[in-house]
């Protein structure tokens, strides 16, 4: 009888059964199931606020605002567009900052970015545009001249003859080492004569082209030979000359590579502004 007792228990454990907690020896008096309670709320806590990070200027600048054709437009970019707005039309400008943000999303950087970085003027094209314009750049150059003016006593041939070998013999002292600005005090009759014939510094196209061809013609230091016009008859030296030689040159070239590039620009606005209309796809994040 025992033998078939413990052969049943052992058939219950090998077979995965839980024993009954009367069966000696082998079997666990289960526990008295639990019965279930409310849990006691745990003590509300303030959430940690988190500790701000300080605020890095570059940060902030390099925030993308805007997207234009996948073209990313930053914070620090826009407000350096408004800044030189704001500058070059001071006193003119009555919208606030963030009306002037919203309004340059669309425009001045987009075209600095898209038109502005994108034209380039090389050394070669400057080369070339000089050649062909040589003579219009050099209407903007200046000149130092003096000028001796000698009027005839009388209108007739033998007045006028007067006056031109008056104007010969003191062209040649002035060659001969006399002083110009001492004979023009006293024998000019322009009104120069005061200050000793000096006409200061002129820009080409002030005088008459008769006048202007007879100095401009002369080198540093050089008399023109006594020339006759309505007035009467003159004789100019030349003091100095810009030419486009040497820093008059540089300054033209300068000139010139932004003429160049304003064309190109003016052009490239037009084709982006064209292509912006049929294509632009503009996402605005402020």
């Amino acid at each position: 009888m025992r033998g078939r007792w413990l052969a049943f228990v052992l058939a219950l454990a090998l077979g995965g059964c839980a024993l009954p907690g009367w069966v000696p020896y082998f079997g666990k008096k289960k526990p008295e199931p639990e019965v279930a309670r409310p849990a006691t709320p745990a003590p509300e806590t303030a959430p940690a606020t988190p500790r701000p990070r300080p605020v890095d200027r570059d940060d902030v600048a390099d925030r993308v605002v805007a997207v234009v054709n996948n073209d990313a437009i930053t914070l620090g970019e826009l407000q350096e567009n408004i800044a030189i707005y704001r500058q070059e039309n001071r006193g003119r400008v009555s919208a606030s900052e963030e009306e002037l943000q919203k309004q340059f999303l669309g425009r001045q950087k987009v075209m600095r970015r898209k038109v502005s970085l994108r034209i380039s003027v090389t050394e070669q094209e400057i080369d070339r545009y000089v050649a062909d314009n040589r003579d219009k750049l050099e209407a903007g150059l200046s000149y130092h001249a003096r000028h001796i003016l000698i009027v005839p006593d009388d209108p007739t041939d033998a007045g006028w003859e007067a006056a031109r070998i008056r104007a010969d013999v003191i062209r040649t002292q002035i060659r001969d080492g006399a002083d110009f600005a001492e004979l023009a005090r006293h024998n000019s009759r322009d009104a120069s004569a005061k200050d000793g014939g000096d006409l200061g510094i002129l820009k080409r196209g002030e005088l008459t082209q008769e006048i202007e061809s007879r100095i401009l013609v002369l080198g540093p230091g050089d008399l023109s030979p006594p020339f006759r016009s309505a007035l009467g008859w003159h004789v100019f030296r030349l003091e100095s000359k810009d030419v486009l030689e040497g820093e008059g040159l540089q300054r033209a070239r300068q000139q010139v590579k932004e003429i160049l590039y304003r064309e190109k620009y003016e052009a490239r606005l037009e084709t982006w502004i064209k292509e912006m209309k049929d294509r632009a796809i503009i996402e605005v994040r402020m």
